[in-house]
């Protein structure tokens, strides 16, 4: 059995667009953590942690909301921090069904739990071998702002149990096959 439940820490979530498909993201903080001064800082640095990876974002993408709930507490409560939203420099347009779907997962290491952060969004197009991504894992040689955001992960986000993370300066490259089968059928 778990030592945490899934409410046990602070969070922060973003809605947000990318190729043309709305997503949510969520980060953690503290188990202490508790109101919009937490969240309005936790969502500053989650702008910055995406920003920094503009080059490789689709241009429509953008935060269309955000909410946090406190610690102990299942209910999310709607904020409007003031952030600059990501300049994405690839035209959704071009992209395959298969990059449009295609997300990240940057993970991290704590004592007795886990840290990650799943989200769409660094594109490469991965058919050849020698291509980024083709092996299923992004690195800090292959993905420009990938060593900046490990560093801004580590510095401001939690894991479950809401200790501080270690995150790795990699990222696994995962399809979802829900979402390909939503494109596929047109509708995104």
């Amino acid at each position: 059995m778990p030592t945490y439940a899934d409410n046990w820490t602070f969070r922060v979530r973003a809605g947000y667009i990318s190729a043309g498909i709305p997503h949510k993201m969520q980060v953690r903080g503290t188990a202490s953590g508790t109101g919009l001064a937490l969240a309005e800082t936790m969502a500053s640095d989650l702008a910055d942690y995406v920003a920094n990876f503009n080059s490789r974002l689709p241009n429509d993408w953008a935060f269309t909301s955000w909410e946090y709930a406190n610690h102990d507490s299942d209910i999310f409560i709607p904020f409007t921090p003031v952030i600059t939203d990501p300049a994405g420099a690839i035209s959704p347009g071009g992209l395959s069904s298969v990059a449009r779907v295609r997300a990240v997962c940057h993970s991290g290491r704590v004592a007795g739990s886990k840290a990650r952060i799943y989200w769409f969004g660094p594109h490469h197009e991965s058919d050849d071998a020698a291509d980024p991504g083709a092996n299923g894992v992004y690195t800090s040689a292959e993905l420009s702002g990938l060593a900046a955001s490990t560093t801004l992960a580590t510095a401001s986000f939690k894991g479950g149990n809401g200790e501080d993370a270690a995150f790795y300066e990699r990222m696994t490259v995962k399809v979802n096959d829900r979402l390909l089968r939503s494109v596929r059928r047109g509708i995104y």
